[in-house]
């Protein structure tokens, strides 16, 4: 009667038990690695694209404070 009775799992074995559940939820790893290939180069694009429009302003502000500054002291 007692060989039927299954026990509750304990500790690391609960543990143990998530991690598997969670590890067969993930994609195969050539698939996860082109997975995160991919953001990392969307996200390098998106960062030099904001660079380049965040340097071409800091110029037009450096040019118009420039300008501003020769126009004072012609005055």
């Amino acid at each position: 009667m007692e060989e039927n009775v299954q026990k509750r799992p304990k500790g690391f074995e609960k543990f143990l038990q998530h991690v598997e559940i969670v590890g067969n939820k993930i994609p195969y790893p050539v698939s996860l690695f082109i997975y995160l290939s991919i953001a990392v180069i969307l996200l390098s694009v998106r960062k030099q694209i904001f660079l380049q429009s965040t340097l071409l302003l800091a110029k037009k502000l450096l040019l118009t404070i420039c300008c501003l500054s020769t126009a004072l002291l012609k005055c």
